[in-house]
């Protein structure tokens, strides 16, 4: 198992929208959208080894002045796998348009 997280681009938004979970949870295509429109929203795509499985939304909060998840989810064919726990560790670590992003401490913005 290879897990890590790449940023949802022209490459690889199919992917994110192309969910057979369509019928239980709603698409993240709005949620691409606001990646696109809205300041301080960011999207990941996690993967296992070049397979997207899954999908991270998070903002910087300006009213607790600290990062939130918006979303975060693992297709249901990979979950119970620990697929999960992988990329949120791996969320600590990550760092897009030079901010931090430590959702356990809520990190800081630089």
């Amino acid at each position: 198992m290879n897990i890590y997280l790449k940023k949802i681009d022209k490459n690889n938004y199919k992917e994110c929208i192309n969910s057979e979970q369509k019928r239980y949870i709603s698409s993240n295509l709005l949620f691409l959208v606001q990646t696109a429109y809205e300041d301080d929203f960011y999207s990941l795509g996690i993967y296992n080894n070049d397979m997207m499985v899954g999908f991270i939304l998070y903002d910087y909060d300006l009213s607790i002045n600290g990062w939130s998840m918006s979303r975060f989810m693992i297709d249901y064919k990979y979950q119970n796998q620990g697929i999960g726990e992988k990329a949120l560790r791996g969320t600590r670590y990550e760092n897009w348009n030079n901010k931090c992003i430590g959702f356990g401490d809520r990190g800081s913005k630089k």
